[in-house]
C-alpha cells in the first residue's frame, strides 16, 4: 500500500502539526505490469471551508507501472476525483 498524507503546520510549526487529508493507494491486481488500485481519497474537516471530514473510495484500472511513474497514478486519482476535489 502506498499512503500520502497532506499535513498543515500553522505558522510552521511542527510540534502543532494537524493531519487534514490523506490518499491510499492498494495494488488490486498482484503487481501485473499494468495493475488496478483500489484507493481511498480523505479530507478532514477544514474550520475554513465549514466542510465536514470526507471520504471517497474508488478503483482506477489500467495503470502502467513500468512506464508510468507513481505521481502518474496520483494525478490520475485526484483528476478522477476533481468535482469532489
Amino acid at each position: 500500500m502506498i499512503e500520502l498524507k497532506v499535513m498543515y503546520y500553522p505558522n510552521g510549526e511542527r510540534h502543532r502539526a494537524k493531519e487534514i487529508g490523506y490518499l491510499q493507494i492498494s495494488n488490486i491486481s498482484d503487481l501485473e505490469d499494468v495493475s488496478d488500485y483500489e484507493y481511498t481519497l480523505h479530507s478532514a474537516t477544514s474550520p475554513m471551508t465549514w466542510r465536514g471530514p470526507e471520504t471517497h473510495h474508488g478503483i482506477w484500472r489500467g495503470h502502467n507501472r513500468k512506464h508510468e511513474s507513481i505521481w502518474s497514478l496520483v494525478r490520475k486519482i485526484l483528476e478522477q476525483n476533481k468535482d469532489w476535489l
